[in-house]
């Protein structure tokens, strides 16, 4: 399989219209050189670097942080994404990285079920179209209001998924 992981560019990043990012997990790296993520060990008492990447349908801001005292070294990772199985987001992550999923300290399970969110569009006709979906009500509003704000002449509004229907 090919990679689907691409650098991108904070500027896209920021202009993601998906707007919060989700906190998806923490992952230990201590002694572990990750050839995606160009950070030497005479970094080790910088604050961090940030580094955005593309993977399939999902963008993710990765922090790479020392402890105080330069010993351990940790990802925290964020994402936008529209994935409709963000478990496979964070698996070709872990995969991109080549990294063990058993060196996450902490995976935010609340974003690994399927988006319950619809950000929905009525156009001309009355016809009701989904746009994309999102994990947390808020960020599915905040969405709708980006778009109304951008004069689009459509009602914007959000449908919860009934997970019993799926």
């Amino acid at each position: 399989m090919e990679s689907t992981f691409c650098a991108i560019d904070k500027n896209q990043w920021d202009h993601n219209e998906k707007g919060i990012p989700i906190e998806l997990c923490v992952i230990d790296v201590s002694n572990t050189t990750i050839a995606a993520l160009n950070v030497s060990t005479e970094s080790k008492y910088k604050e961090f670097h940030i580094f955005y990447f593309s993977i399939a349908n999902s963008e993710f801001e990765i922090k790479f942080r020392w402890d105080i005292n330069g010993t351990k070294a940790y990802l925290f990772v964020y994402m936008h994404s529209d994935e409709r199985d963000p478990t496979q987001a964070l698996n070709l992550l872990f995969k991109e990285l080549a990294l063990e999923k058993d060196r996450a300290l902490f995976i935010n399970e609340g974003c690994l079920h399927p988006p319950r969110f619809q950000a929905m569009r009525v156009d001309d006709n009355s016809n009701d179209i989904e746009i994309t979906r999102f994990h947390k009500k808020s960020t599915a509003e905040f969405y709708t209001k980006l778009m109304e704000a951008k004069g689009h002449k459509q009602l914007y509004y959000v449908h919860e998924i009934n997970t019993d229907d799926k």
